[in-house]
């Protein structure tokens, strides 16, 4: 008897084991296995950091992660730090994240971005705590952090979604993904291959280096997202964030990235941050701030209002600067083995952009481009070096100086002729390289497309420009006034192009590229960005006359302003005579004279950042006052 029950309850234990692995290897199967931009090598990565080798973390969003490079902070300054990010990280998941961190790590400075001081997730709330929540190991502390989580999202979704779970489900869903992803359809063999290491080394500490160069077309410096108060996540955790760093003797600082997409140059939330840093006795440094990066960031930003590889390794020196200068910060010496794996992060960083085309190194050419009347050459500074000699490679293979004394980054040749190929070197005057000539660097010059304007055609948005004859052909771009990047629209031979497919009521913006081919390598040049905004012109449907004269029109979505024009029968020009709400349909002319003849037309009025639009006139309609 007691034989039977033994096998009984062994058979239980068994079974519930067995049971155990099955439903945690189905919880791995079912994690989403998203890394397109690295967002789980950020959170899981550090986990596989060596004790005790971490000085500075960094805590924040994307902002932080694509702005600043830990990789570059170390190759110059020794110091070694961890983005402990994912994308919209607020500050919620920073504090959890920070306690996680001090259980293996022995960290001198936290870095804090402040772009979440006002930010605020809500729809999406579950979709990036998730990135950060479904990496971190199982602990009390993550215990705590979901029971956050889920407080947050239950009162957040409901606000859009009645039907939303109770908070208990909500916590079940974080703890076991198998529970939300059941339903998952994109199941394939990536998540298969990753079922036993769902986690991955982060080789760039966190960062997310952006290989490219574009630059910002200066509009965004108008356009802030951000709310216009502090939010209460904010209010409730960076307190205990500073409080957990004094309990630890950790120093901690508040730091406003570049970006030209999230911050407007003279803006009133930089004082909310600014005077909330104070009141807790936080410092705060505001890079984004040209007196506090030395350089303009629409020069090196990439199409996210983000800085690209070259900004990135800008402000990263910059606020090693400030590390080590300001806060005294000096490195902690590492043991043979661990220098060897950060000194490998170095050359994978090296390595990426060699395969991306996109050369960082030192006193080498990063970008030829054409500018107007001019081929700009920019190169990557060296440390110990103020200024450099550029020379023009001749179809001889002469050297031709251009100068031997270029300060700064960039120098522009004018001696260039449209559709013609060049070749450019330079060499530092000082330092360790002085005298060593870059890789030559060759690109075609074309003249940038002018004249390139916008109209409005009822809806549609016509383009026009004067034609570039070397010029292949002509690639056109959009985006929209709150979207993120230009996209290619169209792609024309001539110099014009209708676009039919712009919404009304929405703005767009435009720029032109002219495109060019040598040995099969494509050239352009860009021209100025427009913007216009797309509306469909009203149409007056009713006109009636007595005492005063009323026409009537269909209301028109989402306009600022009706304005209403009117000339009298012995009258040659229209005249503004009434400036109406954008959604009225009507309007009472009651100054007339009776047995005088008047006709009417509308157009609306919109305004979008410094920016105001009038659509065309509509139809004239007319009537004899009574």
């Amino acid at each position: 008897m007691k034989s039977n029950k033994l096998k009984t309850v062994l058979k239980a234990v068994v079974f519930l084991l067995i049971f155990g692995m099955l439903f945690a290897l189905l919880n791995l199967f079912f994690l989403p296995k998203r890394s397109s931009m690295g967002e789980n090598s950020q959170v899981a990565g550090f986990y596989k950091e060596p004790k005790n080798t971490i000085d500075v973390l960094g805590l924040g969003s994307c902002n932080l992660y694509s702005s600043f490079s830990p990789v570059v902070l170390y190759e110059k300054y020794g110091i070694t730090c961890y983005n402990f990010c994912c994308p919209d990280e607020e500050f919620s998941s920073s504090y959890y994240f920070l306690k996680d961190a001090l259980k293996t790590q022995d960290i001198k400075v936290v870095m804090i971005e402040s772009l979440f001081f006002l930010a605020e997730n809500t729809a999406k709330r579950e979709y990036y705590n998730r990135l950060g929540a479904d990496y971190m190991p199982l602990s009390w502390n993550k215990l705590e952090y979901l029971n956050e989580l889920s407080k947050q999202e239950t009162e957040i979704m409901r606000q859009y979604d009645p039907t939303t779970p109770d908070r208990l489900m909500t916590y079940a869903g974080y703890l076991f993904p198998l529970l939300r992803y059941h339903s998952r359809n994109d199941l394939g063999r990536n998540d298969l291959k990753k079922l036993f290491t769902p986690g991955e080394y982060s080789f760039y500490k966190g960062g997310v280096p952006q290989y490219t160069y574009t630059r910002n077309d200066g509009n965004f410096f108008n356009t802030v997202f951000n709310g216009d108060k502090l939010t209460d996540n904010c209010l409730e955790f960076v307190p205990k964030i500073k409080q957990l760093c004094d309990e630890k003797g950790i120093r901690v600082f508040v730091v406003k990235s570049p970006n030209y997409l999230r911050w407007g140059r003279d803006d009133s939330h930089t004082k909310l941050v600014r005077d909330y840093c104070e009141e807790l006795g936080i410092p705060f440094v505001d890079f984004h701030a040209p007196e506090n990066n030395n350089f303009e960031i629409w020069d090196y930003g990439d199409h996210t209002g983000r800085l690209n590889v070259y900004g990135m390794r800008k402000f990263s020196e910059t606020v090693g600067s400030y590390l080590t200068e300001n806060m005294g910060l000096s490195p902690t010496p590492l043991s043979a083995e661990n220098k060897a794996a950060w000194d490998a992060c170095v050359e994978k960083y090296y390595e990426t952009a060699s395969k991306k085309n996109c050369d960082i190194y030192q006193g080498h050419i990063a970008q030829l481009k054409s500018l107007d009347g001019a081929m700009q050459v920019r190169w990557n500074v060296c440390d110990d070096c103020s200024s450099f000699s550029v020379y023009k490679k001749t179809e001889s293979g002469e050297l031709v100086l251009l100068t031997d004394n270029a300060v700064g980054e960039t120098y522009e040749d004018a001696d260039v002729v449209s559709g013609r190929g060049y070749t450019y070197l330079v060499v530092p005057n000082e330092g360790a390289l002085k005298g060593a000539f870059s890789p030559e660097v060759s690109g075609v010059y074309l003249d940038m497309p002018d004249e390139f304007t916008l109209e409005n055609r009822n809806g549609s948005v016509a383009l026009s420009w004067n034609a570039i004859p070397e010029a292949a052909r002509y690639v056109i771009q959009r985006r929209t006034g709150m979207g993120f990047a230009f996209e290619d629209l169209a792609e024309v031979e001539g110099t014009s192009y209708v676009d039919d497919t712009a919404e009304d009521g929405v703005v767009y913006y435009y720029r032109l590229l002219a495109v060019c081919e040598d040995n099969g390598v494509k050239y352009y040049s860009m021209s100025q960005v427009d913007c216009t905004l797309a509306r469909s012109t009203p149409a007056i449907t009713k006109v009636t006359a007595g005492n005063a004269v009323t026409i009537k029109w269909t209301p028109v979505k989402n306009a600022e302003e009706i304005h209403v024009f009117r000339r009298g029968e012995n009258e040659t020009d229209f005249t503004e005579v009434a400036v109406l709400p954008g959604d009225a349909s009507e309007y009472a002319d009651t100054d007339v004279t009776s047995g005088t003849e008047y006709f009417y037309r509308i157009a609306v009025y919109d305004k979008y950042l410094d920016f105001a639009f009038l659509s065309e006139f509509s139809n004239t309609v007319s009537a004899k006052a009574n």
